[in-house]
């Protein structure tokens, strides 16, 4: 395989780039599933796959879901050429010096993925299809909330609850405890939310490298560690 790609086609171009990974690479990359439903937790389990939390990422509802995944990972039957042993959870991060500033910023973001969530889910609110029961009940709260938009109160109480990742370092840290005491392997910040500038978002990462994430556990270079001795393995083979 060439080491770079590109592509002047009158539908798609794209100049000489070297894309990472490679699409075609022994062992293929590491396998995932987004899991937005409770029940595909338990299939990305069965299947010997990562599972991502993109639907349910709180603390205290990601334990349960946590623990059923890595019982059924137990007896898995793989569906690739090995076993990637994985969770990982998504949560809104803006970090700033203070709270105040941090709420002010995060406020309109979650406001906005609040009002996406609901435009995804409403149109389930009045079907019956088998397989997304999940989706019907996601839509009929959605359609039960009716205004999305949330005040600077009940931001403080999500931040309380570690439903979102939202404050100054000593709260995004905590947040970030959270997650880890759950069992989480992988936390994904989401920092670039809808209307949030662009120097908010460099100040958020800023803050996240210098006072959070030497305060965890040396886990995503262990991540890191483990996934280059499984292909190094498997493709020995």
């Amino acid at each position: 395989m060439n080491e770079t790609f590109s592509q002047d086609g009158k539908f798609f171009k794209m100049p000489e780039r070297e894309v990472l990974p490679k699409p075609i690479q022994k062992p293929h990359p590491p396998m995932w599933v987004a899991a937005t439903q409770p029940v595909t937790w338990e299939i990305a389990g069965q299947k010997g796959i990562g599972a991502l939390g993109f639907g349910i990422s709180e603390p205290g509802l990601l334990d349960n879901l946590i623990a059923v995944y890595k019982k059924a990972i137990k007896d898995c039957e793989p569906v690739g050429a090995f076993v990637n042993d994985k969770t990982a959870a998504a949560t809104i991060c803006v970090c700033a010096p203070t709270r105040e500033e941090a709420k002010v910023i995060a406020k309109d973001a979650i406001d906005f993925t609040t009002r996406k969530a609901a435009e995804l889910f409403t149109p389930f609110a009045k079907q019956e299809v088998k397989g997304y029961e999940y989706y019907k009940k996601m839509a009929e709260q959605a359609v039960a909330l009716g205004d999305y938009r949330m005040s600077l109160a009940d931001l403080d109480k999500r931040i309380e609850k570690g439903a979102v990742m939202v404050g100054d370092p000593d709260d995004c840290l905590k947040v970030a405890k959270y997650y880890e005491s759950a069992g989480t392997d992988l936390l994904l910040m989401l920092v670039q939310v809808g209307a949030v500038p662009h120097e908010k978002v460099m100040q958020t990462i800023d803050l996240i490298g210098k006072h959070v994430m030497p305060k965890l556990s040396p886990s995503a270079k262990t991540f890191q560690m483990e996934a280059a001795a499984t292909a190094a393995a498997v493709g020995a083979r």
